[in-house]
């Protein structure tokens, strides 16, 4: 019996890939790749799986960095309010249901996905409300910083001074336990890209505002009729303001 192969085209995504000796630091997938089953598939399910296992062990240097966070804890609830987390970009999946507070502002807000165990450092903690989260880069653990140009639009401003570190809410505490969701905004003040590494942690000591001088980035903000209202009404999606950040 005669055999005849048939050439297969697969689309894959490739995976992350590590782009320096740091652990903490992979390069995010960028597109999908054109494999053909009949020369190129076992070379690049060997690429998949080198990159896939790149994933796995930034996921085992962040789960071995907070296992250590627990174990020098002072005390339980010292254990519980601290984690190192690998960086995802919030999107509409997290948009709570029709009449919940946050719908419709997963982007035009300060909200986050948080790992379960932030929950459990507020009930054991029994912390007062506004719970507030701290998000800031690690010095030699976050990939550096890269200068991009970005076009301006309603829901992702460029921030005209990057940030070490940022104040919010959460929309959730869903996220796997390794990971945070932030939204695109707060990615960008801080320059960080899907899969970077960052500290969060639980903060009581925010001082309170008195005031807030806001600056608009652009004219469309002069033809809004009340500007009073509009503002009171998009800032209560915001737990906190950071100094310098820029917010859409």
């Amino acid at each position: 019996m005669k055999h005849t192969f048939i050439p297969i085209i697969l689309h894959l995504i490739t995976p992350p890939t590590q782009s320096s000796s740091s652990p903490y630091i992979i390069t995010p997938p960028t597109r999908s790749k054109t494999i053909n089953l009949h020369s190129g598939l076992p070379s690049q399910l060997k690429q998949k799986w080198q990159k896939a296992r790149d994933l796995a062990l930034l996921e085992q240097t962040v789960e071995d960095y907070n296992a250590e966070i627990v174990a020098t804890a002072p005390d339980f609830v010292a254990s519980l309010s601290r984690r190192r987390l690998i960086v995802l970009p919030l999107d509409e999946r997290f948009n709570p249901p029709m009449g919940v507070f946050s719908h419709d502002h997963v982007q035009t807000g300060d909200k986050m996905s948080l790992p379960r165990v932030f929950w459990d450092s507020i009930v054991k903690g029994k912390a007062e409300v506004p719970w507030l989260f701290e998000v800031s880069r690690v010095e030699g653990v976050t990939s550096p910083r890269t200068v991009t140009t970005t076009t301006t639009t309603t829901t992702t401003p460029p921030s005209p001074s990057p940030l070490d570190k940022v104040v919010g809410g959460a929309i959730d505490f869903r996220s796997p336990s390794n990971y945070v969701f932030l939204p695109r905004w707060m990615i960008h003040a801080l320059s960080l890209k899907p899969l970077d590494v960052v500290d969060v942690r639980a903060i009581t000591d925010v001082p309170p505002g008195s005031a807030v001088r806001l600056r608009p980035h652009s004219s469309e903000f002069v033809k809004i009729g009340n500007h009073q209202a509009v503002l009171e009404t998009e800032l209560k999606h915001y737990s906190a303001l950071t100094r310098g950040a820029t917010i859409p």
